[in-house]
């Protein structure tokens, strides 16, 4: 009986499991810092790539760009059609849609599309009448036009009026004297603290129908050459080879001229048409080894005292000189 009692007791009796987890709560927080600084990495590297991108990005490029992420044209107020809507750029819009009445504006500033036309009709009116004054130059109204024009905007507006005419003399004519000033300004930055002041201020640069002439000028003090020599002095090496590493990198025709003053020579065995062409030749010698090609010298020639450059004193020192003509167009 016991025994049996026993038996019931065991069968009655509950086994209770309990599942205890641990949570090892600074295990956890130590891998949660990971992503974070992994956002942070990602964010950086993007900004560096974005400030690298800007640095090697030229004007142009940066204006395509503005203006395709900002692009000006009623097409932008408008739902598009889908892709096979012609001319589907925010640039390209019909001629007539520039009149048709929009009514939507922004939620900034109210910005009314046909105010700012005629705005822009208004300031294009101002300039074209300041065409028509001769004492503003031609370079001032053709900046002022690039200021608010362009080319792919503002169609109606370029219809009603007409920008002035600069044909292909006056371009070529343009090109050469932005040319000019920056190759004087090279030079001159290059030879600073290099040579004399006045030395330099002997060098001068002018443009001319065929190209960009460049005059270097003796002097009394400082010669370019020996007195009744083609040998050039250190002052006169340095200017050329710099004047030479400055037209390396074009490939205009050059031809080089020298000149002499009215002085006789002291003996028959030389002339001023010899000296002038030798030193001509030491010029040219010198370009040679600075860099320019032999194939881009058109002419080397010598005019002895015939071409002065002071002609009422055929004796003053600047009629002796070395005159560099940077032809226009490629050889």
């Amino acid at each position: 009986m016991n025994y049996q009692k026993d038996n019931d007791q065991k069968k009655n009796q509950f086994i209770f499991i309990k599942k205890k987890v641990v949570v090892d709560l600074e295990k956890k927080k130590l891998g949660s810092w990971k992503i974070v600084y992994a956002d942070f990495m990602t964010a950086l590297m993007s900004f560096f790539l974005v400030m690298w991108i800007v640095n090697a990005t030229d004007d142009d490029t940066k204006k395509v760009i503005e203006n395709y992420f900002n692009p000006f044209g009623p097409n932008l107020l408008m739902a598009s059609k889908g892709i096979f809507e012609k001319n589907n750029s925010p640039n390209n819009f019909p001629k007539n849609s520039i009149n048709q009445p929009i009514d939507k504006k922004t939620t900034n500033n109210n910005f009314n599309l046909k105010d700012s036309i005629a705005r822009k009709k208004k300031e294009y009116k101002n300039i074209v009448e300041s065409y028509k004054n001769p004492s503003i130059s031609t370079s001032k109204i053709k900046n002022e036009f690039c200021k608010y024009i362009d080319p792919a905007r503002d169609t109606k507006i370029k219809e009603n009026y007409s920008l002035p005419s600069f044909n292909e003399e006056t371009i070529l004519a343009m090109k050469r004297k932005k040319r000019m000033q920056d190759l004087e300004q090279k030079i001159s930055t290059t030879l600073s603290g290099l040579v004399a002041n006045h030395i330099v201020k002997g060098i001068f640069f002018k443009t001319t129908p065929k190209g960009m002439l460049i005059s270097i000028i003796d002097h009394n003090n400082t010669p370019m050459f020996d007195k009744s020599s083609s040998i050039p002095l250190p002052e006169m090496i340095l200017i050329l080879q710099k004047i030479g590493e400055a037209l390396s990198h074009s490939n205009e025709n050059i031809s080089i001229e020298g000149h002499t003053d009215a002085s006789r020579f002291r003996h028959s065995t030389g002339d001023n048409w010899k000296l002038s062409l030798d030193r001509a030749y030491s010029t040219y010698q010198i370009l040679m080894k600075s860099g320019i090609s032999e194939k881009r010298i058109s002419k080397i020639s010598g005019l002895a005292q015939h071409n002065p450059k002071i002609s009422s004193d055929p004796m003053n020192a600047a009629n002796r000189r070395i005159e560099i003509l940077v032809q226009d167009g490629e050889g």
